[in-house]
Parts: C-alpha cells; sequence; structure tokens
C-alpha cells in the first residue's frame, strides 16, 4: 500500500513539473529576445528570409497569435505573408497527438508565385530546397486523421502566379473563406468568395468579376456543390455531388454556361479571328476515366477562324 502511495506521489511531482516546464517553455517563447534570435538563427539556414512582428502563445487556453509574417526570396522580394494569424487550439486533444484547431482566423494572408524559364518556383528557391532527380515514385499519401480544424476563417486574401518568361500572369484578390474540416471523418464545409483578379497571356487581359464556391462534406460527399465564375462577358454555373471525393471521384454535375468566344480567343492567345457567343447546358456522371456527357449549346452568330457564320 506504502509502495502504491509513493508511486502515485512520485508520478504527480513528475507531470506536475513536466507541466510547469512545459508553460515555462511556452513564456520564453513569448519573449521577444527569443523571437529575435530565433529569426535570425531560421534566416541562417535558407537563402531566403522569415520575419513576424510578434508571437504569443497562450498555456492556459491554447490561444496562438502571430502577427505580420513574412516570407521573402533571396532577393528580398515578398513571396508570402499575412497580417494576422489567430488560432485556439485544444490543449487535450494535443496531448493525445492530434491537432484539434478549434477556431482560426487569418487576415490577408497572400502568395505571390514566380515561375523562371527553369520551371524553378520563388518559394522554393527561398527555401534552398533542390528538386532530386530520378527520385522514385512514392506511395500515394493517406489523409491526415490528425487534423481537426472546427472553423477557420480567411479574408481578404491575395494570390498571384506570374511567369515572365512566357508573358503569363494570374491574380485574384478580395478573398474570403469560410472552411471547416475533419479528415477522419472525411467530412467539412466550405464557402469561398473571389471578389476580383484577372488572367493574362501574352498582353492579352480577361478580367475576373466574381468567383463563389460552396459545399458541405459527408462522409467522403461532396454534397450541396455549387460554383459560379463570372468574367466580364461570360458566365458559368455548376452545381452537384461528388461521392468518393478524396479516392475515386465520381461526379454527378449540371452546369448552365455563356462563353463569350473572344475571351477565349484571348486567353489561348489565338491569331485567326473569333467571336460571339456559346451558351447552353452540360449534364456529366461517372469518374475522370470514365464519364458519360451530355451537352447542348447554341451559337448566337459572329466569326468563327475568319469566317462569319
Amino acid at each position: 500500500m506504502k509502495l502504491l502511495k509513493r508511486t502515485i506521489l512520485v508520478l504527480s511531482i513528475a507531470l506536475t513539473a513536466a507541466v510547469v516546464l512545459a508553460v515555462q517553455a511556452i513564456l520564453v517563447l513569448n519573449a521577444d529576445i527569443v523571437q529575435r534570435r530565433a529569426q535570425k538563427f531560421i534566416n541562417g539556414l535558407i537563402p531566403g528570409s522569415i520575419t513576424w512582428e510578434s508571437l504569443r502563445i497562450s498555456p492556459l487556453t491554447g490561444r496562438v497569435e502571430i502577427t505580420k509574417t513574412l516570407l521573402a526570396g533571396e532577393d528580398r522580394s515578398p513571396i508570402a505573408g499575412f497580417e494576422r494569424l489567430e488560432a485556439r487550439i485544444s490543449l487535450r486533444s494535443a496531448l493525445r497527438g492530434k491537432l484539434d484547431i478549434a477556431e482560426a482566423r487569418l487576415d490577408k494572408p497572400f502568395c505571390l508565385l514566380e515561375l523562371d524559364g527553369d520551371g524553378g518556383l520563388n518559394i522554393v528557391r527561398a527555401f534552398g530546397i533542390r528538386p532530386k532527380k530520378n527520385k522514385a515514385p512514392s506511395a500515394t499519401a493517406g489523409l491526415p486523421g490528425f487534423l481537426v480544424v472546427g472553423k477557420c476563417v480567411l479574408q481578404k486574401g491575395r494570390f498571384g502566379f506570374t511567369r515572365p518568361s512566357s508573358n503569363f500572369e494570374l491574380d485574384i484578390g478580395d478573398i474570403n473563406a469560410t472552411a471547416g474540416l475533419n479528415f477522419k471523418n472525411e467530412s467539412g464545409s466550405i464557402e469561398l468568395t473571389i471578389g476580383s483578379g484577372y488572367f493574362n497571356a501574352k498582353g492579352r487581359r480577361t478580367d475576373l468579376k466574381r468567383l463563389t464556391l460552396s459545399s458541405a462534406v459527408t462522409g467522403g460527399m461532396a454534397e450541396r456543390l455549387h460554383l459560379k465564375l463570372q468574367t466580364t462577358a461570360s458566365d458559368l454555373s455548376i452545381q452537384g455531388d461528388i461521392e468518393e471525393l478524396f479516392r475515386n471521384p465520381a461526379f454527378n454535375i449540371g452546369a448552365q454556361y455563356a462563353i463569350s468566344l473572344s475571351e477565349l480567343h484571348d486567353m489561348l492567345n489565338m491569331t485567326r479571328p473569333l467571336d460571339g457567343t456559346v451558351s447552353g447546358v452540360f449534364r456529366a456522371r461517372g469518374t475522370v476515366n470514365n464519364p458519360a456527357i451530355a451537352l447542348r449549346g447554341d451559337y448566337s452568330g459572329g466569326t468563327i477562324l475568319g469566317n462569319r457564320v
């Protein structure tokens, strides 16, 4: 009996000491001088640089806040960053080896990718990562079942992609989203809107007016999927469901479209004249490897490859 009491006492003391040390370590991480040294150490390992204004971790509530974070390239040009990230992590789940983010908020994130003439990305170069040659194909990774996000809100985001050697540029902004996911149960939801943007191919620009996407995922099935895309002169709307979303997607979708051929002409950088509008509906069922598609369309009249229709 005495041995049992002593064992319990020792375990209690050890657990208390571990908790105190963990809290103390987190408090040390909150110190500005420690964070500055951490940034200096990290930036000594990579060609680019990573900076942040402040990092605050609350060991009692599981709340994490990071402000004004920036990843810059070798030439110190900005690649990615955000104004503020705030998240609340479940400490109970963390002790069981799971990352359960009860809620998170990301303000003004951006990512500006650039592909050089050799096919190298600026974000890869910033971390000093060199692609391995003759790399053996790896097995398909499973879903990270340890990750759960109750609710994540993204506000005023921006994404850009350019390849100067091909005179190609994509830039979308005013990105807002609310999402949640549970990989273990293969469930979640998303509400996404993009309020502006453009696509530029060899000097021919197409403007994006608005894009919206919404869906709920239950048991690996995307339900009530709705996607709407509007450019200056074209409109596309898709509704439906997708089964086995994370394995072998099988879709059952319908769409209505009105496509400006002059916009398509500019996007594909065609030389022969092409204009007018094609509108109609289509229905698609099956898998990517075995689809069944029904299409109906009407042409308003115009010029196709130099011929008046």
